[in-house]
């Protein structure tokens, strides 16, 4: 039975899941918080579900990537992934950009960046022990590290409370580095992969590599081709197209 506030995901009409369409990454987010229960969601408010002080005893965990669109955590936990409440939030100190590998699904996902005075507007995802590992399985290209306080300011949108101890919490940090364009200094700002890929296919190499065609049929050839992907990530490396996060992974003073 559904609460009376409770709707399906598919009664929202939100863009498929960037591991059904790679070419749509990250996802499409919801504007509220909201609780996730298998494959429904129902608005969330303070106070409601216990929900933050309940949730002490949960890891909050950053999504600024596919993780925040609802139709990705219903592929990733198989339509039983719940309850988990899902509140907007904003993560100071740092920037987005391109990770320098190719996902599985043929998509060059987004990485965080240190970058002192810069904000990234997020979500957070409240995992208790079984969710946060079953979560972990699906991030191999990332490092689940804790966030520190002093140096990346955590502030969910509809609470005054920054979030601090004794609340765990924890990103994805990536094992790869940030896409940067040749002779650049920079990480390439985060954007979508259809603007990422027409930039690349300026490469002679990503052309030969990847070859030509419709965004979603090269997305195809790399989610189907692991040897591939790895190539590609080599390849980026090797013609210094990467650059580290330069994430502070302790506590600074």
């Amino acid at each position: 039975m559904f609460g009376p506030s409770e709707k399906q995901l598919t009664d929202l009409n939100l863009a498929p899941a960037p591991r059904a369409d790679p070419a749509l990454y990250p996802g499409e987010r919801l504007a509220f918080d909201y609780l996730l229960r298998d494959d429904r969601v129902r608005p969330l408010a303070p106070g409601v579900d216990g929900w933050p002080d309940g949730h002490d005893d949960r890891t909050a965990v950053v999504a600024f990537g596919s993780n925040a669109a609802p139709a990705q955590l219903v592929a990733k936990f198989g339509g039983h992934g719940g309850p988990i409440a899902v509140t907007r939030a904003r993560l100071r100190g740092c920037l987005l950009a391109h990770s320098a590998h190719v996902s599985d699904p043929g998509y060059l996902p987004w990485v965080l960046v240190d970058e002192p005075g810069a904000a990234v507007d997020c979500a957070v995802l409240w995992l208790d022990e079984p969710q946060r590992a079953q979560l972990d399985v699906t991030e191999p290209n990332y490092e689940l590290v804790p966030v520190h306080a002093d140096r990346y300011l955590l502030q969910l949108a509809a609470v005054e409370t920054p979030v601090r101890a004794p609340i765990q919490a924890a990103v994805y940090r990536g094992r790869w580095g940030a896409l940067r364009w040749p002779d650049a200094d920079r990480p390439l700002p985060a954007g979508s992969q259809r603007q990422l890929f027409e930039r690349l296919a300026a490469l002679g190499w990503f052309r030969n590599m990847v070859g030509s065609g419709p965004l979603r049929e090269r997305q195809a050839r790399l989610a189907g081709d692991a040897a591939l992907r790895d190539r590609m990530r080599d390849e980026l490396a090797e013609r210094g197209m990467t650059v580290p996060d330069g994430w502070q992974v302790g506590p600074t003073g």
